[in-house]
């Protein structure tokens, strides 16, 4: 995604981006963020803790826990 913002801004172009991606990038590009707050923009994630005794492989389910408890 940075790689995206970082052309689009050489090229005077537009892009859609996260805001994570724009606020740790701002520093290296000259565009300003044009739309924002819109529902329609709106980037949902979800976390899923996965049972470790069926799925033994899974590493540090205390932190994905910790991860899904902190939404």
């Amino acid at each position: 995604m940075a790689q995206l913002l970082l052309i689009a801004d050489q090229k005077g172009g537009y892009t859609v981006s996260d805001r994570a991606t724009y606020l740790t990038n701002m520093d290296k590009i000259k565009s300003k963020i044009l739309v924002q707050g819109d529902p329609l923009l709106l980037n949902i994630y979800h976390a899923i803790e996965v049972n470790p005794a069926k799925f033994p492989g899974v590493i540090n389910d205390a932190a994905a826990r910790a991860l899904s408890n902190s939404w």
